[in-house]
């Protein structure tokens, strides 16, 4: 038991204050035991006497408080009433690992600020400096070794591995294992692993490690500006479960990302690619690319330019082969031959893929184009509030096509809303380039509230046999503002706003604005197709044998030729000529309009 030997009264003032009378306090001083001493307090209120309480010791190096009222490694801040507090279940300091402790499990919730979150974690995991570890930057030493020796002093329990800036050579492949690993370097223009004319087919990184994450740093072919592009491998392989890539760059990459997670999702944000491999040097490329198993990839603010000076467009901005999910929102890509291809093989499916807020441009072939083949599928594809557009006048918008699939759906549930669909070029000579085409293996196609505009082929192709879809409250026509003579600003046109072929079936089109095509309709279907309240249309087709009407074909409306020089209402709807009549299916039979 501590021993007060000596009590010092320092004032024996009695306060009268808000009807409570204070005594001055009392100090003693503990010298039972070695040094330091410590130095006690107590004092009295009314007729009360508190406890003694330390107060703080005298040292070697001179009077220390002390807050005995507070636990030992607590991070304390200032409290109600202007009280020292602390919060020893979400904040401390482990002395032992001398780092901030903060909540667990680590929060897993990726829709708010992931990034924020993830740098705390950090913060909490130890860091490892690779430097230490005999990493060095510039010249052409392979530094992987020395790598996978810093990875080695990382606990179990995972921790950071910290890249120096400047250009750290990879001359073989990189495999990280480890679990709960972030390689973190100094900034995605500072901190770079790049490669050589040596080494432009094998795989740089592969991240392997569930958990794990890659951040703030830069893939490079070279020292960029550079003419060496890889012509194959991939520079980031993400394979481990729950893994993340955020803050990077890349240059002259031939296959910049894989998504080939063995669980979970994913995570891949904030990436810019410039400079990519010419697919001209080996077909085949691709920025990012998700080959499976059906899991979930998640891509925000990811930036793929393919337009580099003397860099021709590679294969593919986004490929998809198997997924489970994929979400995309603010992803820009220009300048590829397809910016996004859902092209699922023999046994694989694209599931569930949601593109908004993003934009395609000026692709050489088609901006979105969606052809499974063999046995595999797409099934939910979603695209809203997204910019589509080409100047290429060979270029479409978006393709769809599942005749080189053997799947009962090739192409099911797909719902394109709220875009703008454009070209540059206008629609007022024919070409090849359409605005959205699908064929007879879409199932289930809905695109409303779009604008399509300025196709020099077709703004939407329902091909051969074509069936459930609905087209409706779409802008169909000149509707955009790309040719400026002067100061004078026009709207381009589509050659054709809408084209049925022969077979197209049970299709709604319905409240379409048609102003402003070269061709409003072109329809050589005889299938039941029908259209309501499109404003500035007339559907003049003409039939030799009028389709059937009967109790399914309500409110089917068709124009056909009556033979003579001036309109008849011909209650047999039947004849030829030049000279088209109205007519509707009411109450099965055929009536002049």
């Amino acid at each position: 038991m501590k021993k007060i030997l000596i009590a010092v009264i320092l004032c024996a003032v009695t306060v009268q204050a808000r009807a409570q009378t204070y005594n001055a306090p009392q100090f003693g001083i503990d010298v039972t035991g070695a040094s330091p001493y410590e130095i006690y307090a107590r004092y009295k209120l009314g007729g009360t006497v508190s406890a003694w309480q330390q107060w703080g010791q005298f040292t070697s190096s001179g009077f220390v408080p002390v807050a005995s009222a507070l636990t030992q490694n607590s991070i304390t801040f200032l409290g109600a009433g202007g009280v020292f507090s602390e919060d020893n279940t979400n904040l401390w300091w482990d002395n032992v690992n001398k780092r901030i402790k903060i909540p667990t499990p680590p929060v897993t919730d990726l829709a708010s600020d992931a990034a924020t979150m993830l740098s705390l974690q950090n913060m909490a995991k130890p860091h490892i400096n690779a430097t230490s570890y005999g990493v060095v930057t510039g010249g052409t030493v392979d530094q992987v070794a020395n790598l996978n020796a810093a990875l080695a002093a990382i606990p179990a329990a995972g921790g950071v591995l910290d890249l120096p800036c400047g250009l750290i050579y990879i001359g073989s492949s990189w495999n990280v294992t480890t679990q709960n690993v972030t390689i973190n370097g100094g900034g995605r223009y500072c901190t770079i692993l790049y490669t050589d004319a040596s080494y432009l087919t094998g795989n740089i990184l592969t991240l392997a490690g569930n958990y794990s994450a890659v951040q703030n740093l830069g893939f490079y072919s070279g020292a960029q500006p550079s003419t060496i592009y890889r012509t194959g491998g991939i520079d980031l392989n993400m394979t481990g479960a729950y893994t993340r890539a955020d803050h990077i760059t890349f240059r002259g990459c031939y296959i910049c990302v894989t998504s080939n997670i063995a669980a979970g999702f994913a995570f891949i944000h904030d990436i810019d690619v410039t400079a990519p491999s010419p697919a001209t040097t080996t077909a085949g490329g691709a920025m990012i690319d998700i080959v499976g198993p059906r899991l979930q990839t998640i891509l925000s603010k990811v930036f793929l330019f393919g337009d580099a000076i003397n860099v021709a467009s590679p294969d593919y901005g986004i490929r998809v082969i198997n997924a489970g999910q994929v979400n995309m929102d603010a992803v820009n890509i220009l300048g590829m031959n397809t910016a996004l291809q859902i092209a699922p093989t023999a046994g694989k499916s694209a599931q569930v893929i949601q593109v908004v807020n993003s934009a395609f441009d000026s692709s050489r072939d088609c901006d979105i184009n969606v052809a499974p083949v063999g046995t595999g599928y797409v099934i939910d594809l979603k695209v809203s509030n997204t910019y589509i557009e080409t100047a290429n006048t060979t270029s479409s918008g978006i393709c769809m096509d599942g005749s080189a699939s053997t799947a009962t759906y090739p192409i099911y549930g797909v719902k394109i809303e709220g875009n703008t669909i454009e070209a540059a070029f206008g629609g007022n000579a024919a070409g090849t380039a359409n605005g959205i085409s699908f064929d007879q293996y879409v199932t289930d196609l809905d695109i409303g509230a779009n604008t399509i505009a300025g196709w020099n082929n077709i703004g939407v192709w329902a091909k051969a046999s074509a069936h459930d879809f609905s087209i409706h409250n779409n802008k169909i026509g000149a509707y955009n503002m790309f040719v400026t003579t002067g100061s004078v600003t026009t709207r381009n046109n589509n050659f054709i706003g809408l084209q049925f072929d022969a077979g197209a079936t049970s299709g709604e089109i319905a409240d379409n604005e048609l102003a402003g095509n070269t061709t409003t309709l072109t329809n050589a279907s005889n299938g039941y197709l029908r259209f309501n309240s499109n404003s500035k249309y007339a559907p003049a087709v003409t039939f030799a044998t009028l389709p059937t009407c009967n109790a399914n074909t309500p409110d089917l409306w068709r124009f056909i030729t009556d033979g003579a020089a001036a309109p008849v209402w011909n209650a047999a709807a039947a004849g030829a000529g030049a000279v088209y009549t109205r007519v509707e299916c009411i109450n099965a039979a055929w009536v002049n309009r």
